[in-house]
């Protein structure tokens, strides 16, 4: 017996082998909701034969508040284990919706990254460092940017800190009294900032005129106030 997709009533998202369920909870009634779709996916997964692994699969509440509802939920005989934070299609989701750990695993990863660059081209030319800075390491730092990108300083100056190494690289300058600024704009870099701003923007107007598939009907929309001041 198969299981049609109508029988689960929570969301379901599918990408390659990831597949992610989410409900709102307001109450227990919803908990056994969850719970009872999650044993339908169980079922689904013994009829097929693939089978899921209980020990990569978690539970994560993202909430504000400081008592959310929290069950415990089973796969089969498993429990799923809970946590605060997961990756998710290369973005690191909080419970809390912050963008922290996000931003401290990028930074790694591109500090991981740019440290591999400098051990094997360390003598070519800025154009040379230029290209892997852009194609290597900066992706790192740009990756869905337009859904995290962060509001606290904070976050913004790690993720500045990372470009302000790199400068110095390509311009092989790392004495303290350098301007880091003035490398950035002798190479014609925009800021990371900036990049952000601009990638969301441009996603906003892609989802707005039904270039991406963004359901722009859950944004809200406030009406337009113009104020003219006329001088006397």
């Amino acid at each position: 017996m198969t299981l049609p997709v109508t029988c689960v009533l929570t969301e379901i998202r599918l990408f390659a082998d990831d597949c992610i369920l989410y409900r709102t909870i307001k109450n227990c009634s919803n908990c056994h909701i969850l719970q009872d779709n999650i044993a339908k996916l169980h079922q689904w997964s013994l009829v097929w034969q693939m089978s899921f692994n209980a020990k990569k699969c978690h539970i994560l509440t993202i909430s504000h508040e400081r008592n959310p509802l929290i069950a415990n939920y089973t796969l089969g005989q498993e429990q799923l284990s809970v946590v605060d934070s997961y990756p998710y299609l290369g973005v690191t989701i909080s419970s809390d919706l912050r963008w922290h750990k996000h931003v401290d695993s990028i930074s790694a990863k591109a500090t991981t990254t740019l440290n591999f660059v400098r051990r094997n081209i360390y003598r070519c030319p800025p154009d040379v460092k230029t290209l892997a800075y852009t194609s290597l390491i900066r992706p790192h730092l740009e990756f869905a940017s337009a859904t995290w990108d962060p509001h606290t300083a904070c976050d913004i100056t790690q993720l500045d800190k990372m470009q302000c190494h790199a400068a110095r690289f390509v311009k092989n300058d790392y004495r303290r009294t350098t301007s880091v600024s003035g490398l950035i704009r002798d190479l014609g870099w925009q800021s990371l900032e900036n990049r952000r701003r601009n990638a969301r923007l441009l996603l906003f107007y892609e989802g707005l005129h039904g270039l991406s598939a963004i359901p722009c009907n859950l944004l809200p929309m406030f009406p337009l106030i113009f104020f003219r001041c006329a001088r006397k």
